[in-house]
């Protein structure tokens, strides 16, 4: 879960595209030298596309984290956490500031006229980085009809989750008075407290898909470096779900593939 304490931790709200600077390249070995962009690297073609996409929620999906007490934050995700050196300070780190933003008010949540979303106390929960968009591309582009979405959470307060899933809209159509939340683009929500290697034991038993099948994105290392074990196609997002995390996981998914071809 990303940390907006500090700034080198701050979750990733930007939108805008970024572009590489111009360099200068000389073109042959006698000439004037020519300013243009480095071209970017090939992808592997777009074809394998994974039939689960998973997504951590607090700190991937949303912000701000929602828990009740810094004590039951430390005690799942400190004690839980192997024995790493980047792990632990990367946590200390985190905790600094944690008490200013972490969710305490909790359900009942409300959405008002614009589509935002807060707590009992009236915090604003946030989506992050490229959630909103992603998350309408699943449901409503027809290169995706055949994957499904999973929500995979370590929270303590599930009932506060499953509430806030269902109050965020994804997709909306005024006319017809047809909506589909966070929740209703899902086919799977395992948010309970516990190794996600359990969480995805159970997608896996419930749903029949190999795990080399399902791509997953996580701001938590130790949850990556668990569930790739399992052979799921995992992403770091330290930022949050940013749209060039999106991409990057197509593209490790679609190289995973590849080379398995």
């Amino acid at each position: 879960m990303p940390s907006a304490f500090s700034h080198s931790w701050a979750p990733s709200l930007d939108h805008a595209p970024r572009h590489r600077p111009l360099r200068a390249v000389r073109k042959g070995s006698i000439g004037p030298v020519e300013l243009v962009r480095p071209t970017k690297p090939a992808r592997p073609p777009m074809t394998a596309l994974p039939r689960l996409v998973a997504f951590d929620l607090d700190g991937t999906l949303w912000w701000p984290e929602m828990n009740k007490s810094v004590h039951a934050w430390s005690t799942t995700w400190v004690v839980d956490a192997p024995p790493d050196t980047t792990t632990i300070l990367e946590t200390i780190q985190r905790m600094r500031g944690f008490c200013r933003y972490m969710l305490d008010g909790g359900a009942p949540f409300r959405r008002d006229k614009f589509g935002a979303v807060y707590d009992k106390r009236n915090e604003q929960i946030e989506l992050m980085g490229a959630t909103t968009e992603v998350l309408k591309e699943l449901s409503t582009d027809p290169r995706w009809a055949q994957t499904e979405v999973a929500y995979v959470s370590r929270t303590e307060y599930p009932e506060w989750a499953i509430p806030c899933l269902k109050t965020f809209l994804v997709t909306e159509e005024a006319k017809h008075g047809k909506t589909k939340s966070m929740y209703d683009i899902s086919s799977y929500q395992e948010i309970y407290p516990g190794s996600k290697v359990t969480h995805f034991r159970a997608i896996h038993n419930k749903s029949g898909i190999p795990y080399e099948d399902m791509l997953f994105y996580d701001n938590e290392r130790w949850n990556i470096t668990e569930c790739a074990k399992l052979g799921i196609i995992c992403v770091y997002t330290p930022r949050g779900l940013t749209r060039e995390a999106w991409d990057r996981g197509l593209m490790d998914f679609a190289t995973a593939r590849l080379g398995k071809t």
